[in-house]
């Protein structure tokens, strides 16, 4: 559970508690990620973070919280292998037959 608080100018900021169901809109979703709201559109749009079924403008909160889960495990795995050999993409390309 989290609480969003949005602000609007001149007016009293509303606080809203949330669950993991919870629809954000793509600029709750970028405070919650701490990212550009541009990054959060791009993640959507090329399948890392899940939208809302019927909708590329809106995600759940429980998404962004496995986005950033995804994010860390990938990290992780990528310090454990740095200074490890690697493959020439030309060398994937080719066993592909690409």
């Amino acid at each position: 559970e989290a609480t969003i608080v949005r602000e609007a100018a001149g007016r009293r900021a509303r606080r809203r508690k949330v669950g993991p169901r919870a629809r954000l809109t793509l600029e709750e979703a970028a405070a919650v990620l701490g990212r550009p709201r541009e990054y959060v559109q791009r993640a959507v749009q090329t399948g890392f973070l899940r939208p809302v079924r019927d909708s590329r403008r809106h995600v759940t909160l429980g998404a962004c919280i496995n986005f950033l889960r995804e994010e860390e495990h990938e990290g992780r795995i990528a310090r454990e292998r740095e200074g490890e050999p690697t493959i020439p993409a030309e060398e994937v390309y080719r066993e592909l037959g690409i």
